[in-house]
């Protein structure tokens, strides 16, 4: 199965193909992803329709899907697959797998070198990943979340994810928020008010603008250096 992205430039519009690894292409099929990335694809998607995790969720026949991960490790296919997306410098996008799968797949694309991992909308109900699962996979494995606003329940009913996505976004960042670096903010911002309350910053500026009175190509280095201070 074929994808196509398409990006708006400016005037035109720019095609990157994928593929899809469900059971038309022949699963995990490296033989077909060799092809689809030598042909301009730029991502490779695990199994949607075929994956188990989808078939389970839709009360279909789980065994009748696409293996990814057998007794805790990801199938030696899928080795290959990733070898050949970091040679492509592809992406990897988890699709439809369980989130216990999508761990497994994870770990084992990143030791293989894959730099781009995408897990695929996280939050829809086929693929049902925690908010907390969702953190501790960006934090240790730096992945992308791609978001969806509106799910697709089935039948043609679809519900607003716009409430969720919020939470998840901001748990994702006080979890990522350095301290140190909201410390050095908080105590720039304390100084600097201070500055500007009791005069100083006027009076700096003053003096500065007097000095360079005789030389104003120097008051741009001179305002540069005051404000590097400031900062830092």
């Amino acid at each position: 199965m074929i994808h196509n992205w398409m990006f708006c430039g400016s005037n035109n519009f720019t095609m990157f193909g994928s593929i899809t690894l469900n059971k038309v292409v022949g699963g995990i099929n490296p033989k077909a992803v060799d092809v689809a990335l030598k042909l301009g694809a730029k991502v490779v998607w695990l199994p949607t329709a075929s994956a188990k995790n989808h078939l389970m969720k839709l009360g279909q026949d789980p065994s009748q899907g696409v293996d990814i991960v057998v007794d805790g490790k990801v199938v030696p296919e899928l080795e290959t697959v990733f070898s050949l997306i970091r040679e492509h410098n592809a992406v990897l996008g988890t699709a439809h797998v369980s989130p216990q799968e999508a761990f497994v797949v994870v770990e084992a694309a990143r030791k293989a070198g894959v730099e781009n991992i995408v897990v695929t909308h996280p939050e829809w109900w086929i693929v049902g990943m925690s908010l907390e699962d969702q953190v501790r996979l960006v934090q240790d494995y730096d992945v992308v979340l791609e978001r969806c606003y509106a799910q697709n329940m089935g039948g043609g009913v679809y519900k607003s994810n716009l409430a969720d996505n919020v939470a998840v976004i901001q748990k994702e960042l006080i979890a990522c928020w350095s301290t140190s670096t909201m410390f050095v903010i908080l105590a720039v911002s304390l100084f600097y008010n201070f500055a500007a309350v009791n005069g100083t910053l006027e009076k700096m500026s003053s003096y500065l603008l007097y000095s360079c009175r005789a030389f104003p190509g120097l008051l741009s280095f001179a305002l540069f250096k005051e404000t590097y201070h400031l900062r830092f």
